[in-house]
């Protein structure tokens, strides 16, 4: 890990030789949701009940951070960012055989941390694309307390401290120093499995944003 950190250090320190940094400020918001596939799991007291598990209505997100951007030559960047971002979406749990339903917002607090390169096709128009590293720092547990009402203390582990997304964004030049950005990104890595008599839930948190970009 430290030697991946030190080559990538060194990589920027090159590439900053084409050019001069320029930093920005940024915020936006959008539509959010949760994906992963429709899944049906066993109750584990009542077993002769089953859970059917889906998204349910769409959330929100928003965001607000700063930015560094590194050229790489004339028509190529490198973008690296530090973003507090927000975002949710429902889900849906409905016991089967029991009928009773159970419906909870899903959301995350995360640090993030893209690292994205772009190619500019105009001078008023950029296209980014690449991982981002999230960290979460508040988990409002909502998948887990929908769970909840509807079973005595299941065993549920849906903790994401840290993951990736992937990013793809575009951006345009509005005025001289603003730029309005259009992204999309989704959480890398979702799945719903049953191991140790524990039922292990990753999520696929997905968001549409538009936001500003003021550039220094």
């Amino acid at each position: 890990m430290k030697k991946g950190l030190s080559i990538f250090a060194l990589f920027l320190v090159i590439q900053t030789g084409y050019g001069q940094l320029h930093y920005t400020i940024k915020a936006g918001g959008g539509p959010s949701w949760m994906s992963f596939p429709k899944v049906f799991l066993q109750d584990p007291v009542y077993l002769n009940n089953t859970w059917e598990i889906a998204p349910a209505a769409t959330g929100g997100t928003f965001y607000i951070g700063g930015e560094v951007l590194v050229p790489m030559g004339e028509h190529w960047g490198f973008r690296s960012e530090l973003n507090v971002t927000y975002i949710s979406g429902e889900v849906y749990v409905d016991a089967l055989i029991i009928e009773a339903q159970a419906r909870k917002l899903q959301s995350y607090t995360r640090i993030d941390l893209p690292l994205l390169f772009s190619v500019k096709s105009k001078d008023n128009f950029w296209c980014s694309f690449g991982p981002v590293v999230f960290f979460t720092v508040h988990d409002n547990k909502g998948f887990e307390k929908a769970i909840n009402i509807l079973a005595e203390d299941p065993l549920v582990d849906s903790d994401v401290p840290i993951g990736v997304q992937a990013r793809l964004a575009v951006d345009i030049k509005l005025q001289e120093h603003l730029f309005l950005e259009l992204k999309f990104d989704y959480d890398i890595g979702k799945y719903f499995k049953f191991e140790d008599n524990t039922y292990k839930v990753r999520m696929s948190a997905q968001g549409v944003t538009g936001g500003l970009t003021y550039l220094f």
